[in-house]
């Protein structure tokens, strides 16, 4: 515990760990401002742009990630305890500003190749390079014609819920009490920020890897190979490519086709969410896992399956918590459930922002919902109910 406290007061303290994660960020800003020649880059240039991404990147998007964990953490446990109410923990993270609000607001308010500019190498799948950016598809993803449809309801980012001094005063006792070396006014301020850089980060970092992979993408073309091809390849694999000046077409396909059968062999595999033995490779039990319920509100709504539909007044249906996700907020949704997520996950964030019910990390429970034509989704009471 001595050393978990020490972590702890590392990080959130003024002048601590995460304000010299920001203190960084400002390369990663710069990196974003620079603009890519992907019609002729290579692979050299798509394996550096990743090179930059593992060492310069991921550590500071790690430690952003960490330290909004840590701040949603011990909200949870004040929450808990009944040092505050939930509701300050979903106005902290309205406060946070995040990269979706701002979406949303800049796709209402900015000419189109602007937004694009800002927005465009956003894919769904993020990391998947079988799935078009946002700025190559643009009508499958937003329609232009009637911005008016976005969320119309991006919570006031500049105010919290206020607390009374006593409780301040109770929340303050009790981090000194725990050996905290802050206070509480120090930890709204963190918690709001951590979060915001979290995404912020995210944001950022993966325009880098965006490029990277239309840039992969690309040169497959120049060979004859699709995405589907290149998506088989691994970054080694791609590296090894640097050291050949010939035939590469024929080795993009051989061993896309080799990868390809060691995939599908994999496919009747199913492994634990998490290893902690080499047996759980034989056997293991899996544990049920409850849904995060995000927001106190309440939905009726139709359901929408496919994502290509009109999804206005909808409740939509997505796979995975994914930052590719975030145009859907552009359609006026009336709702939302993931199969995978938790509560700190992207979409979690977003249903909080925007003050949208939703069911993130539904698990077994996702197949059946879908069955489903209009579901009753009721936060507060943690329930969803089937209409028709």
């Amino acid at each position: 515990m001595e050393d978990l406290l020490k972590l702890t007061n590392g990080v959130v303290a003024e002048g601590g760990a995460y304000d010299s994660i920001m203190a960084d960020v400002v390369r990663l800003e710069a990196m974003y401002e620079q603009k890519s020649d992907l019609k002729s880059a290579n692979l050299m240039d798509a394996t550096r742009l990743l090179s930059w991404v593992r060492h310069n990147a991921a550590p500071l998007f790690s430690g952003a990630a960490r330290s909004a964990f840590i701040a949603t953490s011990i909200l949870r446990v004040l929450a808990r305890t009944g040092y505050i109410h939930e509701a300050v923990i979903e106005d902290i993270s309205r406060s946070a500003q995040a990269i979706g609000s701002e979406l949303v607001r800049d796709f209402q308010r900015l000419e189109r190749d602007v937004f694009m500019a800002r927005y465009g190498h956003i894919r769904p799948g993020t990391f998947d390079i079988t799935v078009p950016r946002y700025d190559q598809e643009p009508e499958k993803y937003f329609s232009f014609l009637d911005a008016t449809q976005a969320q119309p309801d991006v919570r006031d980012t500049g105010s919290f819920v206020e607390l009374s001094a006593s409780d301040i005063a109770r929340i303050d006792a009790h981090f000194a009490a725990l050996g905290y070396n802050f206070n509480w006014a120090r930890f709204r301020t963190f918690a709001a920020s951590a979060i915001h850089a979290r995404e912020y980060v995210k944001f950022l970092y993966t325009k880098q890897v965006s490029d990277a992979l239309e840039i992969i993408s690309n040169v497959g073309v120049q060979y004859g190979c699709n995405r589907e091809e290149m998506s088989f390849l691994t970054l080694s694999d791609i590296e090894n490519m640097l050291d050949f000046t010939s035939d590469i077409d024929r080795r993009i396909r051989e061993i896309s086709a080799s990868n390809r059968v060691s995939w599908q062999q994999s496919l009747p595999v199913r492994l634990p969410d998490l290893l902690t033995s080499p047996d759980d490779i034989f056997g293991f039990e899996v544990e049920a896992s409850a849904p995060n319920f995000v927001t106190y509100e309440t939905v009726q709504a139709p359901v929408a399956l496919s994502l290509d539909n009109d999804l206005r007044g909808k409740i939509v249906f997505i796979e995975t918590a994914d930052p590719g996700y975030d145009w859907v907020f552009t359609r006026g949704i009336a709702g939302f459930i993931t199969r995978y997520g938790g509560e700190n996950s992207h979409m979690a964030i977003r249903a909080r922002e925007f003050g949208i019910p939703a069911v993130v990390g539904a698990g077994r429970h996702y197949d059946k919902w879908k069955t489903f034509s209009v579901l009753r989704c009721d936060c507060r009471a943690r329930r969803v109910e089937p209409i028709i």
